[in-house]
């Protein structure tokens, strides 16, 4: 019996040890491949944060001149003391109200593969903290857009549309500033950190 019992636990033991070190191998196989994951997420907010970065500054730019020329033609209408601005010269330097296109789709698969916990939570949070600030912002032209769209012409005739612009930059121009903070922020722990934790 006891030759029976030294017998089985001789073959019990290669046995066992292979189970083991077969769960070891998967378990490094599966981390292996969540790091990679981890790492094509990353590359991709990167990418994208870069890319919305460029197109927030881009429309900030026009931004700011949108207001300065709205600021001088309100200027123009007041001390002129105007009663009707005509409409050519209200639109002469308006190119439409021209929102940031911000993509959020790497976010969104980031979100939908489960891998951000394996983030490092500052790099988390401030990801987070962006796209709340970009669905913001997203909600903030719409609603401006909304609303330009309700208008009739005679609405945005003269200085109502100076009005209305000037109400739409002095809104959007900080929201915008903001975005490129917190972009610019992300990017820095990107080149900082590396993102990823090990």
């Amino acid at each position: 019996m006891k030759k029976q019992l030294l017998q089985f636990i001789g073959t019990m033991i290669p046995v066992l040890l292979g189970v083991y070190l077969a769960i070891v191998a998967g378990n490094y196989n599966e981390s292996v491949q969540q790091h990679r994951k981890l790492d094509r997420i990353e590359a991709s907010l990167r990418e994208e944060v870069a890319t919305n970065l460029e197109a927030v500054q881009l429309s900030l730019d026009y931004h700011y001149d949108l207001r300065d020329s709205l600021t001088a033609l309100r200027t123009r209408y007041t001390e002129e003391g105007l009663s009707q601005l005509p409409p050519r010269e209200v639109l002469s330097f308006f190119r439409g109200t021209r929102p940031a296109t911000i993509r959020h789709s790497a976010y969104q698969a980031g979100l939908a593969t489960g891998l951000y916990p394996d983030m490092e939570l500052e790099l988390l949070m401030s990801i987070s903290d962006l796209y709340i600030r970009q669905e913001n912002y997203a909600s903030l032209t719409r609603s401006y857009l909304q609303q330009a769209l309700g208008l009739t012409a005679d609405d945005m005739d003269g200085f109502e549309a100076v009005l209305f612009l000037s109400f739409f930059v002095n809104d959007v121009i900080p929201a915008e500033e903001a975005l490129l903070r917190q972009m610019t922020e992300v990017e820095d722990f990107f080149k900082r950190e590396g993102g990823t934790t090990d």
